[in-house]
């Protein structure tokens, strides 16, 4: 008997319902097999995300303190003038003193502190700072100066020293960046006032906050999502910082975080004060021309020409008010501006606790203090190009603008001044004398003392500004007559004498199957009746060497350098110091050679100092920043000229100021001013030159166009007047210099060159070389002889 049917389905249902469960269980394990899959992933992606993100903070660390370091310690060399030595007697007057103080930063009024000095009738006191010289630091130091007839004539120092050195003018640094400068200090060397008004303006909690202000990000959130774009960044002076030295100004939130991030990890590695002071060197304030002003220490010397640690509270509030915006706050540009913007900082200083409600007043009723005549008359960049040139012979420009190098120069302020000054203003009367005929001439002139060789002042052209171009040193131009004085030496090394004749008349120069026919300026040959002024002279086609110089006669210069040879008249200039190329070709002989201005200086300072080559330097030593010396340049000399042709070289130079192409100027020195040199006019009257020297100093000038286009004036009437404007206020060693040995000076007849007396008509006094004196005797000579012959018979 089959079993019902009922019971199968029991069955079924029994099996079923004892399956049931077993199923339940395989799909939850299936669930939790998916879910622990997706977590291993998340924590596995976290994880590799965690060590990425270590890696990657890691790299940003080592990278942002790699930049921070390298960046932070690049101090770039600084340069400066001599310093002015001080001793009773020394040949100056009060003004003088007071020019270089100003130049140094030195403020007139209370003596207490360093940096400030006061006139009292003939008196002038002075708180000298301390200075670091190369053979130890000098402290700071109060000194009293008497004056009396352009004389220092009492001088008292509390040690009792003799001289005092006043610090040396810092005429510039030398920093990679060309359009970029700065003047880096130490934390300890900025005022509490400038910490206290750039906290209470960028960073109220900058000593609280680990390199982000949640409170400022916040508020710049809000503002932002506000205006829908990036507006404002609510950033922490680290911030500020990591944008300047890390990151680009670009505004956007990825960088915002970015530049969050590397500020956290510099403040996690850094010190404050670091942060601070590296905030303080790099911070950009004011545009000087195409110089960038970056720093506060640099924007002291900028606009108040004092050093930082010397500003008063309102003065460094004046610095923080222009980071807000450097040319809409610039004092010498918007004044109004600047006041307000500068007194609404000393208000949140006040705010901020610095300063007591009285302070406030007296500093807000303070005027801004930037001078904008003075500031503009310091310039240097011409003499610093010269410096560069100098340097890169023994440092590269690493070492230049990263190890803090002291580069001590023989740089003159006050010639400098008065070399800049007087080209410029030489060159606007020109420029109104002649009208659009002269509009945009430009200029050189290089100063340099001779018995050294050092190069104290250097002007390169009418922009003074850092860039500019400097025709000083760059710009090679001919130097048409200046060459003369190499012929005439040459001629005179080989036994020429002063009244020697030489012919002006017309000649032919055949070279390289060329022939070349030179002409004098005016077009005409000489005679002796040009030198005497007698018609009857006319007959007497030769004329004394001496006057052939001294009258610039190109006709007679060619005929003598053709005679003594082209190559000994370049080897003429080679031993008077000139290194560039010289052409081998007879136009060399009236200038066809081009010179730098500081060659032309070169050569002529050899000249003045008789014979003795010392090659032109700029730098007197190199000292790293505690006064420690590095490198010092020694003085080099060498004679290359004997005693006796120089003299009587600088005899006919003497001449050309007297009776020659000079003359116009003469009669603005003194009679016992010695003042020798030469004219130049290249051809087509491209080039404008004049070389000439006194007692101490020699200064060459250039004039002529940038695009080398002829000028409506000579040397006699442009260069030589600017000349003239440099060198006659120079008190220097007044009178002739010593006769060599070997040389003797005679009276004889300049027509005739014979013996003369000095009572004589046309009696001339000449130096002579031993064995080359005239023995030939005048009328006049024999005359006078039994005439003296009679008075000592009877006496």
């Amino acid at each position: 008997m089959a079993p019902p049917r009922k019971n199968n389905k029991n069955k079924k249902a029994n099996s079923s319902a004892s399956n049931a469960p077993a199923k339940k269980t395989v799909r939850a394990s299936g669930k939790e097999s998916v879910g622990r899959s997706w977590a291993n992933i998340l924590v596995k992606v976290l994880f590799t995300g965690l060590i990425l993100s270590l890696f990657v903070l890691a790299y940003l660390d080592a990278w942002v303190m790699e930049r921070f370091e390298g960046r932070k310690w690049q101090v770039p060399a600084t340069v400066y003038a001599r310093p002015l030595t001080l001793y009773e007697g020394l040949v100056i007057d009060m003004q003088t003193v007071v020019d270089e103080l100003h130049a140094a930063g030195y403020q007139s009024g209370d003596t207490a502190r360093a940096g400030a000095y006061r006139r009292n009738g003939s008196k002038l006191e002075i708180h000298r700072r301390g200075f670091d010289f190369h053979n130890g630091f000098s402290p700071a130091r109060r000194i009293q100066l008497q004056f009396k007839g352009g004389r220092l004539r009492r001088l008292a120092d509390p040690t009792g020293a003799s001289s005092v050195r006043l610090e040396p003018v810092q005429i510039g640094t030398l920093h990679p960046r060309l359009h970029e400068a700065r003047q880096l200090v130490s934390i300890e060397q900025v005022p509490q006032g400038l910490i206290d008004a750039l906290l209470s303006t960028e960073d109220r909690d900058f000593y609280a906050h680990l390199g982000v202000s949640p409170k400022a990000i916040a508020r710049a959130m809000r503002k932002n999502m506000h205006e829908g774009r990036v507006v404002q960044g609510g950033s922490t002076i680290t911030q500020q910082l990591v944008k300047n030295f890390f990151l680009t100004g670009e505004r956007s939130y990825g960088r915002k975080a970015l530049e969050a991030v590397i500020a956290v990890l510099l403040e996690l590695r850094t010190e404050k004060d670091d942060i601070l002071e590296a905030y303080i060197n790099e911070v950009f304030i004011a545009q000087d021309g195409s110089r960038a002003i970056h720093g506060f220490g640099l924007a002291s010397a900028y606009l108040f020409s004092r050093p930082l640690r010397e500003l008063d509270p309102h003065e460094s509030a004046l610095l923080v008010a222009m980071m807000k915006g450097p040319s809409y706050y610039n004092p010498l540009r918007h004044p109004e501006r600047a006041l307000e913007r500068r007194n609404l900082v000393l208000a949140m200083m006040a705010e901020q606790g610095h300063l007591s409600q009285q302070q406030l007043a007296n500093y807000s009723q303070k005027p801004l203090g930037v001078e904008r005549r003075r500031r503009q008359k310091y310039h240097y960049s011409a003499y610093l190009d010269l410096v560069r040139e100098q340097l890169r012979r023994d440092y590269s420009d690493d070492a230049l603008s990263t190890q803090g190098l002291r580069i001590h120069t023989y740089l003159d302020p006050q010639w400098q001044w008065r070399a800049q000054k007087q080209l410029i203003d030489g060159i606007q009367r020109l420029s109104k004398r002649y009208g659009k005929k002269a509009e945009g001439v430009q200029g050189a002139a290089v100063v340099v003392d001779h018995s050294s060789g050092d190069v104290i002042a250097v002007a390169g052209g009418t922009d003074v500004y850092h860039g500019a171009y400097n025709r000083a040193l760059n710009a090679r131009r001919p130097i048409g007559s200046l060459v003369k004085p190499a012929i005439y030496l040459t001629a005179l090394e080989k036994g020429y004498t002063l009244q020697t004749p030489i012919s002006d008349e017309p000649l032919m120069v055949t070279y390289d199957n060329k022939k070349w026919q030179p002409q004098n300026f005016d077009r005409r040959s000489h005679t002796l009746a040009d030198i005497t002024g007698d018609e009857a002279d006319h007959s007497v086609l030769e004329i004394p060497l001496y006057q052939a110089l001294a009258r610039s006669y190109n006709l007679a210069a060619v005929r003598l350098g053709t005679d003594v040879g082209i190559s000994a008249v370049t080897d003429t200039l080679r031993r008077l110091g000139f290194e560039g190329r010289i052409p081998y070709l007879p136009a060399m002989l009236l200038g066809a050679v081009e010179m730098r201005p500081l060659d032309v200086a070169q050569i002529y300072a050899t000249i003045a100092n008789r014979g003795f080559y010392a090659p032109l330097q700029a730098i007197r030593n190199v000292t790293d920043e505690t006064g420690q010396e590095l490198l010092r340049y020694p003085l080099k000399m060498e004679q290359r000229i004997a005693l006796g042709p120089v003299h009587m070289l600088d005899y006919s130079l003497q001449a050309v100021m007297h009776e020659g192409t000079g003359r116009s100027v003469a009669r603005q020195f003194a009679s016992n001013h010695r003042i020798a040199g030469k004219t130049g006019t290249s051809d087509d009257q491209r080039d404008s030159w004049f070389a000439g020297y006194d007692n101490g100093k020699t200064t060459a000038v250039w004039l002529g166009f940038d695009d080398n286009r002829p000028l409506p004036f000579t040397a006699a009437g442009g260069a030589l007047p600017i000349w003239a404007s440099v060198m006659r206020s120079h008190r220097g060693v007044l009178g002739a210099g010593p006769v060599p040995e070997g040389v003797n000076y005679l009276w004889v007849d300049q027509r005739s060159g014979a013996l003369s007396r000095e009572t004589c008509d046309g009696a001339i006094y000449l130096p002579f070389m031993e064995g080359t004196e005239p023995t030939e005797e005048a009328p006049c000579y024999k005359e006078n002889t039994i005439l003296h012959w009679f008075k000592t018979w009877f006496q």
